[in-house]
C-alpha cells in the first residue's frame, strides 16, 4: 500500500511540474531569416578572376544562393577574406565585381561568401 501511494505521489508531482514549469514555458521560435534582402537559390556557373600574391588567380564557381546585395558560392579553392573579385557568369550573360566577406571549407571544397560591389550588370 505504501509504495502505491507514492508511485501516485510521484506521478502527481511530475504532473504538476509539467502543468505548471515546463509547459508554460516560451519554446524558442523557428530559425528567422534576419537579413535585409532576402536569397534566392541559384546553381548558375561563374568565372571567378582576382590578384593573389601579385599573381592573377582564376576559379569556377557555382552560386548557391544569389541575392541584390550578394551571392555565397561553391569553390574548389581558398580565396582569402576582403579580396577584391571580378566574377561572370557567362551563360546567364552577368557580370560584376565583389569582396569576398567569408572564406568556410566544406569538405575539399570552400563556400565563399560575397559582397557585391554594386549590382550585376548584363553583357549580352
Amino acid at each position: 500500500m505504501p509504495i502505491v501511494l507514492i508511485t501516485v505521489l510521484c506521478l502527481a508531482g511530475a504532473l504538476l511540474l509539467y502543468r505548471f514549469v515546463v509547459a508554460p514555458r516560451v519554446l524558442p521560435a523557428p530559425f528567422l531569416e534576419q537579413r535585409c534582402v532576402p536569397r534566392f537559390p541559384s546553381c548558375c556557373r561563374f568565372d571567378l578572376a582576382w590578384r593573389e600574391g601579385g599573381r592573377q588567380a582564376s576559379a569556377n564557381a557555382y552560386a548557391i544562393d544569389i541575392s541584390k546585395t550578394g551571392l555565397r558560392l561553391d569553390v574548389p579553392r581558398r580565396v582569402r577574406p576582403h579580396t577584391r573579385l571580378t566574377l561572370a557568369a557567362p551563360a546567364r550573360g552577368l557580370a560584376g565585381t565583389a569582396r569576398v566577406r567569408y572564406c568556410r571549407r566544406r569538405g575539399r571544397r570552400f563556400i565563399l561568401g560575397l559582397a557585391l560591389d554594386g549590382r550585376l550588370v548584363r553583357t549580352a
